[in-house]
């Protein structure tokens, strides 16, 4: 993936992860933590600005965002595998 903006497409677009949520399929397929999450995890990287520089974009409050909501993402769907 050559952009931020393919990786966001690829993450929620191309996989139907953005049709799941805005169905409420998600929430009967991962539960509710995990779909909340994911959810809120959608709405910040809409806050990412993505016409700023890789440097700059890495360095930036939404992407610090992103990171931790991610973090707890992975968090929560590894206690799910386990």
């Amino acid at each position: 993936m050559s952009s931020f903006t393919e990786v966001v497409c690829g993450a929620f677009d191309d996989t139907g992860l953005s049709d799941a949520l805005e169905a409420g399929e998600a929430e009967k397929e991962l539960g509710r933590a995990i779909s909340l999450l994911i959810g809120k995890l959608e709405e910040a990287l809409k806050g990412v600005n993505k016409e700023l520089s890789v440097e700059q974009l890495v360095a930036s409050w939404p992407m610090s965002e992103v990171r931790s909501l991610s973090g707890q993402l992975i968090t929560l769907l590894e206690a799910e595998d386990a």
